[in-house]
């Protein structure tokens, strides 16, 4: 069963990102795309892994506040054509939120995360040729031919499909061993101000302070979300208790009611003395546990009966 959603959980978002972007602007799928982690809480709560608290609800909005404060806000724009692209946009989050919540499930199994990763790479890539091998009759008209395409374009195909989906595949199967979704979908929001750094490293872009304040606010929430007092920890057996071999009843008194006669047999087996001797109430007779290699109990006529 979970075989079909993880092909579907790893084939979908590459698609659907892919194509919200022929559809709307990119300030749009930014700002839907950070909605992942609200996908993740609640599909946390249908699946009983998650608590609704305050805590929890108010780091993500803080997340949120982070992450929006790096887009560009201007770019916003509502149409029909960006209503549709909205839409795609929407699925990709629900799809990409699921593909977490079913990693968890294979980690829970003791799938490795690299095993989940590739396993879905490899399903969404078989996927992908079949779903381009059937459109290609349609689409080859309309298609650049591949001699015209850049080299950068193919570099950007690679890095996106080696880097952004691969490597980002295995960081959340792998950290789904071990943190809750709702923390995996959120630190996916330090991906803008990871870009803004590399870019000030790198390509002497300016780092405003507007980024760096943004960035602290989704780190905060990164914190309180891990160490909140609701948050799923992993099963530890560090304070399972363990069974020793020893009688859980040796300092208990044991009251047997026996059906012959016998009123009550009352016996502590933490006796130093040997044999154990214990007084049958209601029958002439002793009862006595022998230590001397025999098992279970015996009993001797009383001088006295």
């Amino acid at each position: 069963m979970l075989l079909p959603l993880l092909t579907l959980t790893s084939f979908m978002p590459p698609f659907l990102i892919n194509y919200s972007s022929m559809l709307t602007t990119v300030t749009n799928v930014g700002l839907i795309v950070s909605l992942v982690p609200v996908f993740n809480f609640v599909n946390s709560v249908c699946l009983g892994r998650e608590k609704p608290s305050i805590v929890s609800i108010g780091a993500l909005m803080v997340a949120l506040i982070g992450v929006m404060g790096m887009l560009d806000l201007g770019g916003l724009r509502i149409s029909v054509r960006d209503a549709a692209g909205i839409g795609v946009t929407l699925l990709n989050d629900l799809f990409g939120a699921a593909y977490a919540d079913v990693s968890k499930f294979y980690r829970e199994w003791d799938y490795p995360g690299a095993f989940i990763a590739f396993l879905a790479f490899l399903l969404a890539a078989i996927v992908s040729w079949v779903a381009l091998l059937v459109s290609l009759p349609f689409s080859l008209p309309y298609a650049t031919p591949i001699t015209e395409i850049p080299l950068g374009a193919w570099i950007s195909l690679l890095y996106a499909g080696v880097v952004g989906t691969g490597v980002v595949w295995f960081i959340v199967s792998w950290s789904s061993g071990y943190l809750p979704t709702l923390v995996i979908g959120t630190q996916m929001l330090l991906v803008p101000p990871c870009s803004a750094v590399f870019g000030f490293l790198f390509f002497d872009e300016k780092l405003s302070f507007t980024v760096i304040m943004d960035t602290a606010l989704i780190v905060i929430a990164l914190v309180l979300l891990i160490f909140r007092p609701s948050a799923p920890r992993r099963p530890s057996t560090s304070n399972a208790e363990v069974w020793t071999g020893e009688d859980d009843t040796k300092d208990e008194d044991i009251d047997v009611d026996l059906e012959s006669g016998l009123a009550s047999i009352v016996a502590t087996p933490d006796v130093t003395a040997t044999p154990s001797v214990v007084e049958c109430v209601g029958v002439g007779g002793v009862l006595t546990d022998s230590d001397e290699g025999e098992e279970g109990w015996s009993v001797h006529p009383d001088d006295e009966g």
